[in-house]
């Protein structure tokens, strides 16, 4: 299904000139304390801070900052973040701290562990496996004007042969993925305008002005999305899904999956036929982030 989405042109068109002024940087963020609730210890609580910071040091569009290591934080300034709540961060300056070294502070608690005995009966007998929950929330706070940019009630589960095992595991794995990023530091671009590919009336291939320095790896997800004005009113469509197979500092260049790549062709040439005419009042495609391809085959050829 389409989904119509509605940008001001301006912001398009002042992001592009901002890649063209100044190197880009990535958002920061800094993880804070974690704090532990109801029936789960101090130590349950660390080990999925721990495992935040694990899982967004592998995300490549944001720069986690190590309190560890930050030179510009006093040792207690680095005590009080390392052990602050949501509220302890927004009361007690916190904020202030965070400025100093990060766009956004992660801060959260973990609120809840369960392990559950399962019974397993075959004509060898009876068997048992445990299966552990872990339920933890996350809210980045951006230090710019204190405004909670994500909160999410977030499960861990996982089921092992011993309850220690299954314990271990879920807390193990109680990350944040590229959704999670996505609110904080989503991608927006352009694409190049002339220098594609086609065949039999579909776009194959095709550049987008967003690389390695944004963070851009090979086999992630792009929107591709062309303009329509109703009423007057500039509306950004999407008309296709691109997936990264090459990855330059500035650059990337994408795959076009099938569906929809005779609609994002046409709208390239209409594009290419609007700057002939006016280039001024022409406006490219543009393309953003996702975390998925949105099912279906790629386009192979």
């Amino acid at each position: 299904m389409k989904r119509a989405l509605i940008f001001a042109i301006c912001f398009f068109w002042m992001a592009a000139v901002a890649f063209a002024q100044e190197e880009y940087r990535k958002p920061t963020i800094l993880v804070a304390g974690f704090k532990n609730m109801g029936n789960v210890g101090r130590s349950e609580a660390d080990i999925v801070r721990n495992t935040i910071i694990s899982s967004l040091s592998k995300q490549s569009r944001v720069q986690l900052v190590d309190l560890e290591t930050e030179t510009t934080l006093t040792t207690e300034q680095k005590r009080r973040l390392s052990e602050a709540t949501i509220e302890d961060f927004m009361a007690n300056g916190g904020e202030e701290m965070s400025r100093m070294v990060a766009n956004y502070i992660v801060v959260g608690s973990v609120s809840d562990m369960t392990i559950t005995q399962k019974e397993h009966k075959s004509d060898k007998g009876t068997t048992y496996s445990y299966e552990a929950k872990v339920t933890y929330v996350v809210k980045a706070v951006s230090s710019k004007n204190g405004t909670i940019a994500y909160s999410g009630t977030l499960t861990s589960s996982k089921t092992k042969d011993t309850r220690d095992e299954a314990r271990s595991a879920a807390l193990s794995s109680a990350g944040l993925g590229c959704g999670f990023v996505q609110y904080l530091a989503p991608l927006t671009g352009e694409v190049y305008e002339g220098d594609y590919t086609e065949k039999k009336g579909r776009l194959l291939t095709c550049y987008i002005k967003l690389g390695a320095i944004h963070g851009v790896r090979e086999g992630d997800y792009f929107d591709i999305q062309k303009v329509k004005y109703v009423a007057g009113e500039a509306l950004y469509e999407e008309v296709g899904v691109l997936k990264v197979t090459d990855v330059h500092n500035k650059i990337a260049e994408c795959q076009v999956r099938k569906k929809g790549a005779e609609e994002v062709l046409a709208a390239m040439k209409q594009y290419l036929r609007d700057r002939s005419l006016n280039p001024e009042a022409a406006r490219p495609l543009v393309v953003t982030s996702r975390c998925d391809g949105g099912g279906g085959l790629l386009n192979f050829f």
